[in-house]
């Protein structure tokens, strides 16, 4: 009797947590598609119609009285590069190979099934793995730290001012998805679980390949440096690179670019950046504010990584050192490219996956006051970040 008790509970707590995820989702895809659809109809596109043709790629936009508004005004920036190689696949002398196959190849996939409904496909794929990446930070969050905690940081996360990049057509909802597998397996002691997990976040996003520095560090924490670190667990914690290396293999000998570095290259010189030392970028993202040349992306980048330092030291403190590594190595990652006009340019997105940041927000909003800081400007940005974005604004 007490067993079937127990498992009634445990099939309801589940349950509970899940609901919280969806219902969290359900929210936020219908009040940010509302708000997308709003600026698509009213407002003017914030871009040139020129500028709008040239990013357009030659995709003809989504348009009608409900695909344009509800659709439509997802179609932009990134989106399109995905559509494009989707359609068309790589080339080798045009930006195309920043983006690792992963989520084209999935695009492409749902987009079949729907009849050649890609970008639809596209928002289907990113939806879905938001919903099981918010789930399984619940989860990890949980079991590192407590319920109440997570559910702040799972909060935190979906409010965060840019999180609406999870439900467009970017990957940034699948590289959270995986690299959330790779964690939650990883201090389970689930190596190959982890390592293919890791594997897949190499191909949804370039960065993903550098999991193996956290997760190396936890695996030297589980073993300790003696003849255990040896063992066939380690082969799967040596596929996390894999993927990568096919990729820079495949754009290199089939697709023919001039070295296989090109998606890491090619990545740099977008929008006129290069690579440079982390402490180069930060302070041309300081000093394009205080020479009052920014725009408020600027704004929103330099501060976006102001905070995620802050966390970072918190996190190195607070939390299992992988966790703090890994925010050190993506932050190491971002602050690798620099240029002008914009230094810092999509940081305010590309520290969405820095999930250990979100479970010290979770912490410090124990706090009431912490928590109304926290909680209401984020949701006035996504809301006025979204209705931008859906206007053919820049935001990251």
């Amino acid at each position: 009797m007490n067993r079937t008790c127990e498992q009634v509970a445990r099939r309801y707590g589940a349950w509970t947590w899940w609901r919280f995820v969806l219902l969290l989702w359900v929210g936020l895809r219908l009040a940010l598609s509302a708000v997308a659809a709003l600026a698509y109809s009213l407002l003017p596109p914030l871009m040139p119609a020129e500028v709008i043709q040239r990013l357009s790629l030659g995709l003809e936009p989504v348009t009608g009285p409900l695909a344009g508004p509800l659709l439509g005004a997802w179609q932009r920036w990134d989106t399109l590069w995905y559509l494009l190689i989707a359609s068309r696949g790589y080339a080798p002398h045009d930006t195309s190979v920043f983006a690792p196959p992963l989520y084209p190849v999935l695009l492409r996939l749902a987009g079949d099934l729907l009849g050649g409904q890609y970008l639809l496909g596209g928002l289907i794929v990113s939806n879905l793995a938001y919903v099981l990446a918010l789930g399984l930070f619940y989860r990890l969050a949980a079991w590192e730290l407590d319920e109440a905690t997570a559910r702040r940081s799972v909060v935190y996360l979906a409010l965060f001012p840019t999180a609406f990049f999870f439900l467009a057509g970017y990957a940034e909802s699948l590289f959270l998805l995986f690299s959330l597998a790779s964690f939650y397996a990883a201090r389970r002691g689930y190596w190959d679980l982890a390592g293919a997990a890791g594997l897949l976040a190499g191909v949804a996003r370039l960065p993903g390949f550098l999991l193996l520095i956290p997760l190396a560090v936890e695996y030297v924490r589980q073993r300790g440096l003696s003849r255990r670190l040896l063992s066939w667990d380690l082969l799967g914690l040596m596929a996390v690179p894999v993927g990568m290396l096919a990729f820079m293999a495949y754009v290199y000998s089939i697709v023919g670019t001039d070295s296989p570095l090109a998606p890491f290259l090619v990545h740099s010189q977008r929008v006129h950046g290069h690579l440079t030392w982390p402490g180069q970028a930060l302070w041309d993202g300081v000093w394009v504010i205080v020479a009052g040349k920014f725009l408020y992306a600027d704004v929103l980048d330099l501060a976006a990584v102001a905070l995620f330092i802050a966390l970072t030291i918190v996190a190195l403190r607070r939390l299992p050192l992988a966790y703090g590594v890994y925010m050190v190595v993506s932050l190491g990652v971002i602050l690798s490219k620099t240029g002008f006009p914009q230094p810092l340019e999509s940081a305010c997105r590309l520290v969405l996956p820095l999930f250990p940041g979100f479970m010290i927000l979770g912490l410090w909003g124990r706090n009431p006051w912490v928590h109304r800081l926290i909680l209401y400007p984020s949701i006035l940005l996504l809301l006025i970040l979204t209705g931008i974005f859906a206007a053919w604004g820049w935001v990251a």
